[in-house]
């Protein structure tokens, strides 16, 4: 799975028909799933889910969600943010996600990325740590399977 956009309907697994504030639910428990998976605690930035669109299909019956945030630790703790993602190459499988990749990025500073698609749930997660920016930080984006929205009900674009 890939954030919307970047793929065709026919690569984004279907999650079935859900109600959108079950579906936005769901991903903020997957979210915060991951959360407490990372050693290393800090300020999580806020923003919720947001709809992003299934591939081509009709944006007012089909949808995706899309849950960015970022870790950023205290200084003392920034160090650590290595040995965190080791951790979590190590403790996703062992539940239940598998690690798609797991390697340096092509930008200029070479972050840490990890990919990984939990199946069952249908959902994808991209973790990035940005050892050189100031303050050093991970990111993370989970995003769903293709949601469809309930006979008479039509995609709220948030």
């Amino acid at each position: 799975m890939t954030e919307s956009g970047s793929s065709s309907s026919e690569d984004i697994p279907s999650s079935g028909t859900r109600d959108q504030t079950e579906a936005d639910d769901q991903t903020k428990r997957v979210s915060s799933e991951i959360l407490d998976l990372i050693p290393v605690k800090g300020e999580v930035s806020k923003p919720g889910p947001r709809v992003t669109p299934c591939g081509d299909k009709d944006t007012d019956k089909f949808f995706q969600l899309l849950h960015t945030w970022t870790l950023t630790p205290e200084a003392k703790d920034r160090p650590k943010l290595a040995a965190a993602m080791k951790s979590l190459k190590k403790s996703l499988p062992e539940h239940g996600w598998e690690i798609k990749s797991f390697a340096r990025d092509s930008s200029r500073n070479r972050n840490l990325a990890l990919v990984a698609d939990h199946d069952k749930k249908k959902f994808s997660v991209n973790i990035v740590h940005f050892a050189k920016d100031d303050p050093a930080k991970l990111t993370v984006r989970v995003i769903s399977g293709c949601y469809q929205v309930p006979e008479g009900d039509e995609v709220d674009h948030y």
